[in-house]
């Protein structure tokens, strides 16, 4: 393991011992020094409880719950879709600001 990635893995152990209760985690993701942790909760649309950790601060920045479980970039959230003709297309979306608590 290069030392990117074990930084990034003791960064995660420390969130995870530090949150108050635990849901099954689904997934991880990461942009920048922001942790998506991808919970198994779900509401009444069936959208997936995602709990924003900021890895500069070590702190809980948002929650908010996600229809997808995504690709996320710089800000973006991109997913694969299909268009009426059955051709696939890549859809691309903006994150908003509070996400990240700002």
């Amino acid at each position: 393991m290069n030392e990117k990635a074990k930084n990034l893995n003791k960064r995660l152990s420390e969130i995870i011992k530090s949150t108050k209760y635990y849901l099954p985690i689904i997934d991880i993701r990461t942009d920048g020094d922001y942790i998506f942790i991808f919970t198994d909760k779900k509401n009444d649309l069936g959208h997936t409880l995602v709990k924003v950790f900021n890895a500069a601060t070590k702190s809980q920045s948002s929650a908010a719950y996600f229809p997808l479980l995504p690709v996320i970039r710089n800000g973006y959230v991109y997913s694969l879709g299909k268009n009426e003709e059955g051709f696939y297309i890549v859809e691309k979306y903006k994150l908003d600001p509070a996400v990240y608590g700002k």
